[in-house]
Formats: structure tokens, sequence, C-alpha cells
């Protein structure tokens, strides 16, 4: 049995349709190629904003620790103190735990000109992996360095950000003298704060983001950009859902000491794409209703009395 031929109306809107689908997928490539690189662009520009934010909460946390080790250092009690070496002002002063307490120091020492220890104090880092049996030998060449680089300068102040294998940590070495600064210095303070754990919780709470330490190698190599002075970072795309930024603090001879991670979702991005999602959907609802309505009025204006042309010549 032969199969009836189709009508014109129904030629033409099936001729139409992929035209009609055609137009609407570009429009909709159009509209994501204009708002998704916009939107990539602003997230991009707010992480990097995100990254200085908590690089700038560290720097005045070592800042803050510089000036604590100062103020010790800097003072007459404690310019006698290494001169007599009084029990007076280690009861007085040292036997309370609340310097320590105030900034949750892992380490202060009080040491002579020869960098033996005259009075320390000691907690552990929180950091998985610490060895006790090994960290008085860290902390003794730790203090021979920063001794030998303070000597060999005129007995200056040194303070930032190194790296150890429990962690990087923060410290500050200051050269004990007296107030006035008229008598030369006799001894050295260091300070020093691990960036555990919980120093990581102190900075989120305070810059509220997302804040981890990358323990990946630290490779010069990497495709770290400038920021900042002494500073790098790299942006990772983590696909339509969530974005890695990646912060680097170098020390003075610019090698990497510290890396701090950020990953948030990208809210930003992820709305543009539910907008054109829901665009695409009302552009269908849209385009479909307007050629029913334009398909009915051609119906009813030209295919029905051209049908019936068709169907007359037919006939005759």
């Amino acid at each position: 049995m032969a199969q009836a031929p189709r009508t014109i109306d129904h030629q033409l809107a099936y001729s139409m349709f992929p035209i009609w689908l055609g137009a609407i997928l570009l429009l909709l490539i159009l509209l994501a190629w204009a708002q998704i690189p916009a939107a990539s662009r602003i997230e991009e520009q707010r992480m990097k904003e995100h990254l200085l934010r908590v690089t700038k909460a560290v720097q005045a946390d070592v800042a803050a620790l510089d000036a604590f080790s100062r103020d010790w250092g800097i003072w007459d009690d404690s310019h006698r103190f290494m001169g007599n070496k009084s029990r007076a002002f280690v009861e007085s002063n040292l036997f309370n735990d609340m310097p320590m307490r105030d900034f949750s120091l892992n380490l202060m020492s009080f040491m002579d000109l020869s960098g033996y220890e005259v009075w320390t104090r000691t907690l552990l880092p929180d950091a998985p992996g610490v060895n006790p049996d090994q960290f008085p030998y860290f902390l003794d060449e730790l203090k021979k360095q920063l001794r030998e680089r303070s000597v060999a300068q005129g007995g200056i102040n040194l303070h930032g950000i190194r790296a150890s294998q429990w962690g990087p940590l923060m410290y500050s070495w200051q050269p004990i003298k007296n107030s006035d600064e008229s008598a030369p210095f006799n001894g050295f303070l260091l300070v020093v704060r691990w960036l555990d754990k919980a120093y990581l919780d102190q900075v989120s709470e305070r810059t509220m983001l997302p804040l981890a330490i990358s323990h990946a190698n630290l490779d010069v190599t990497a495709t770290f950009k400038p920021l900042k002075p002494q500073i790098t970072y790299r942006l990772i795309d983590l696909g339509f859902t969530r974005l890695r930024g990646e912060v680097r603090l170098l020390n003075s001879d610019n090698l990497p000491v510290l890396t701090l991670v950020i990953e948030e979702e990208r809210k930003i991005l992820s709305g543009v794409m539910e907008g054109a999602l829901w665009t695409f959907i009302g552009m269908l609802l849209i385009s479909f209703t307007c050629v029913m309505i334009a398909m009915y009025r051609l119906k009813g204006i030209v295919l029905t009395p051209l049908q019936q042309l068709v169907s007359a010549l037919q006939r005759f």
C-alpha cells in the first residue's frame, strides 16, 4: 500500500525544524562564549584577592612575632639578666606561661653570645611524624645558622618563615640590648612558632577562607606567576565546579618556604551555566510557541488555500 504524500504544511514544518534548532544552538553558544570567560575572569580575580588576604594575614603574624621578640630583646631587664643570670628575672617573667600562650609559641630561648642556652622553653609542633629525639638537633642547627647570619652582619634582627621536616615555621631572632642601645648586645633571643593545623584554623577563621598548606615538592620551576615581591601564585582549574589557588612565600634567596592553598566552589560560573541552561530551555519554549503560532497563521492564510489548489489540480 502506497504511503500518502505529506501535506505542504507538514513538509514546511519538517524542513524548518533543523534550521530552528540550529539557530537556537548558535544563540546558546554565543551566549556561553560571551558570559563564561567573563565569569572565569571574575573568579580568578577574586581568588587572587583571597590569596593576597591570607598572605597579608601570615605576614602580619610574622611581624607580630618579631615585635614580641623586640619587646623582650631590647629591654633593660633582659640585658641585665644576660649579664648576671639572675634567678629573679626567670621567676618573675619566664615561669609564667603567658608569653608562650599569648602567641602560641613553640620555642622561646635566651642564649649567650656563644649560642649556649641560658633559658629555654619548648613545645613540640602539632605535626604528624614528629620525632622528639631529632627535635633538639634541629633546634641547635637552626640557632647556629641564625647566629652566624646575625653576627656576620653586626648583630642584626632576623625574622621570616622557613621550611623544616615538621612543616613551615615562623621565627624571630633578636640580639638582646638595653633600651637606649648604649651598651653592646650580650645575648640572643629566639622565638619560633610552627604553622600547624591550629594556626591554619586561626587564619581561616580570621580571613573566612578555607586554608591548607601544600606539602608537595616545592619545585621552583612550576608555573607560578609573580603576585607581589617574594610572593608567587598559580590558579588551577578543577572543572566547572571548583577552582584551586596556590600562593608561595619566598625567602631572601627567592626559594619557596611556604605554599598556602585555597579551594572554593565556582559559584559565579555555576550560576552562569545554570542561567545559560534555563535560557536555552526558555528559548526552546518561546521558539516552539512562536513557530506554532506562525504555522497556524501561515496555514490559514497561505497553506490551506494552496493545498486546496493542489488537490483541485490533482483531480483535474
